[in-house]
């Protein structure tokens, strides 16, 4: 995915995702400035409030979309950069196993969000120690994702560690 719309498009998609979750974070807030008996309650996954039930209001659609969307991408990585080498070997190629790593972590944090929503017991926090792994396995990763390039897409790399990093330190 070094093309221009390799980057573009789950850039568009998980900003959606970021925007999304900045929007209902916004709206649960107000509601416990509004409704003083309802106190505040942090979530990795943000749930639909403008569903019609409260079964649907509180079922995990962003993990949903998350482990759709992030399922897709890998198989496009996986397929883009699966070719056969000089020894006639099937390998993956560096920078596609990177992002494969990066989606990986946060597949699996999707998966775990979703399977406590219908009551696998897990430890408490482990949500947030998952999407936490996932930021820390995103920063490691663009820290070396571009080695020895230099300009404008070494840059962004470097800003999106800083910010991964951020995210892993702040979960």
């Amino acid at each position: 995915m070094g093309t221009f719309e390799g980057h573009v498009i789950p850039s568009v998609i998980y900003s959606v995702l970021a925007l999304w979750w900045g929007f209902v974070t916004s709206i649960r807030y107000a509601r416990t400035l509004i409704n003083k008996k309802n106190r505040y309650r942090s979530t990795v996954y943000m749930p639909c409030f403008c569903c019609p039930t409260k079964k649907l209001r509180t079922f995990p659609i962003e993990s949903f979309i998350k482990f759709v969307f992030l399922g897709i991408h890998s198989f496009v990585e996986i397929y883009t950069g699966l070719h056969y080498n000089a020894s006639n070997v099937l390998v993956l190629e560096y920078e596609n196993a990177h992002h494969v790593c990066m989606l990986g972590a946060f597949l699996l944090s999707s998966i775990v969000e979703i399977l406590i929503y219908y009551g696998v017991p897990f430890p408490k926090r482990t949500d947030y120690a998952f999407n936490a792994l996932g930021f820390l396995i995103q920063a490691l990763i663009m820290s070396v994702h571009l080695d020895g390039d230099k300009g404008l897409e070494q840059n962004v790399h470097k800003l999106w560690t800083v910010v991964c990093s951020l995210c892993f330190s702040h979960t």
